[in-house]
């Protein structure tokens, strides 16, 4: 019996039908205001070589990596401009989501019947509870499970596990809902039934790579039905 329906949230819950907010962008051009002269290629490298890792200062995992980022690239930001940076570039890539309409529909049909944690990887968590916030979305998924407040990413299984040991329930006993790889993968470690969002639409997370193709990735899963795809999260009910 299902007790628990575990969501993921970028391109899960909230989608976009921008495949790429240039976020990156974004953050060149504002370093370029604080002096920064090389090539966005170059601050792409940079970030892509400095790991994400849980802050001992107490900031964000986002804010401390845009930190040791500008340093590696020269750069001599205040900290307080650090923060009010990751702030505004996060402001700006929520600007791109909107909750997927199903989503509500499906809220509705869960009632009484399961429970509705949120595992999401999200380096800046403020922004994550902003938007559950002005969306509504915190009347209905709860607990809220953020790595970048766990200091645990998927693919590790300890982060679904969080979620269930919150609600008292057996991974044999819950789905996870997601529409990458590190969701599947992170759902088949813990012990969790993997339901994969592949919207026809393409609606789906901006921040995913586009080499991440999951249906692809797991066909062989899919066909021995160890991982269900669905097209639209109302089918979510049907896998009860």
């Amino acid at each position: 019996m299902i007790r628990a329906v575990v969501f993921d949230l970028m391109g899960t819950i909230a989608v976009s039908a921008h495949e790429d907010v240039g976020w990156l962008e974004f953050m060149h051009e504002r370093l370029t205001e604080h002096g920064l002269v090389g090539t966005v290629a170059q601050l792409e490298d940079a970030w892509n070589a400095t790991e994400t890792r849980p802050s001992a200062a107490g900031h964000t995992p986002f804010e401390e990596k845009i930190r040791r980022v500008v340093e590696a690239i020269g750069l001599d930001l205040s900290w307080e401009a650090t923060l009010a940076f990751a702030e505004e570039t996060c402001e700006r890539s929520a600007d791109y989501l909107n909750v997927d309409p199903d989503a509500l529909i499906l809220s509705e049909s869960l009632k009484g019947k399961a429970h509705t944690p949120l595992v999401t990887n999200y380096d800046h968590p403020p922004e994550i509870h902003r938007f559950l916030m002005t969306s509504g979305l915190d009347r209905w998924l709860d607990p809220v499970i953020i790595s970048g407040e766990l200091g645990i990413w998927k693919p590790d299984p300890r982060i679904i596990q969080a979620a269930l040991d919150a609600i008292e329930v057996e991974p044999g006993e819950a789905l996870y809902v997601g529409d990458s790889r590190v969701d599947v993968e992170a759902a088949l470690a813990t012990g969790v039934t993997p339901v994969l969002i592949a919207r026809q639409d393409g609606r789906a997370d901006p921040f995913r790579a586009k080499e991440d193709d999951p249906e692809v990735e797991f066909a062989d899963l899919i066909r021995q039905q160890r991982v269900h795809v669905i097209r639209r999260l109302t089918e979510v009910e049907d896998l009860l």
